[in-house]
């Protein structure tokens, strides 16, 4: 068990060497190993009771980023990096240029392990070079907010909501979905079957797919994707 001050730095053999002591014992922390659990644990502990702690990783001064791994960043391996026979995947969390990358990494001619989203030990969703999954199957937006529709326009909440005729008439027409943000997907479906809401073509911002200039009866759902300046019809759901 050792005790680093604030200004000490570790050396790569293991040892420690003080520089610029620091008499604020408020900065000091411990490095130990926590026993009792049947393996290895390293443990960082500040030394002043009943107090926070951070670790910080920094680049000394203003280096130019490495083209892959970015300014500073951590690596967790599946096996002993310093073993040239494993297959060794990595967990990498680190910090480029472009913004902070959480994920997994690929190191040498190794394989590249899935990114995986546990809750208490289980996976919840899956993240590889070939796409998205969830356990479930499903994708879940949350519970459904119901927007009226005003003038003949609606503001998206949200990706999936519930949408009424205004002022509950027996039927209404759309218009114009406003909110979201380019390539956000827009789903909704009517509160009531006896509220049906006709979805125009072109009068506002919603190109449907129609072979000629006409307008939509919308039944049940759909499915409609936001782009720069309008919203692209993608398809009904369930007719």
């Amino acid at each position: 068990r050792s005790t680093y001050r604030r200004g000490e730095s570790v050396q790569t053999t293991g040892t420690s060497s003080i520089h610029q002591p620091d008499s604020d014992t408020s900065s000091h922390f411990t490095f130990r190993g926590r026993g009792g659990i049947g393996w290895p644990v390293a443990n960082l502990r500040p030394s002043a009771p009943n107090s926070f702690m951070a670790f910080d990783v920094s680049p000394n001064g203003s280096p130019e980023p490495h083209k892959k791994a970015g300014f500073t960043w951590t690596d967790w391996t599946n096996a002993d990096i310093d073993n040239p026979d494993a297959i060794l995947g990595a967990a990498r969390v680190g910090i480029k240029p472009e913004g902070a990358y959480f994920g997994s990494w690929k190191q040498a001619a190794h394989r590249t392990v899935p990114v995986l989203l546990q809750v208490d030990g289980l996976e919840v969703s899956r993240l590889t070079t070939r796409g998205f999954s969830t356990s479930s199957k499903f994708l879940n937006f949350g519970a459904s907010i119901r927007r009226p529709i005003i003038s003949g326009a609606v503001t998206a909440p949200g990706t999936f909501f519930l949408i009424d005729t205004e002022a509950f008439a027996a039927n209404d027409d759309l218009e114009t979905i406003s909110g979201g943000s380019e390539g956000d997907l827009i789903i909704f479906r009517t509160v009531s079957n006896d509220r049906a809401v006709v979805i125009e073509n072109a009068k506002g911002n919603i190109e449907l797919k129609l072979r000629k200039s006409g307008r939509c009866l919308y039944f049940f759902r759909a499915v409609l994707a936001r782009r720069t300046t309008n919203v692209k019809y993608v398809r009904n759901l369930l007719r």
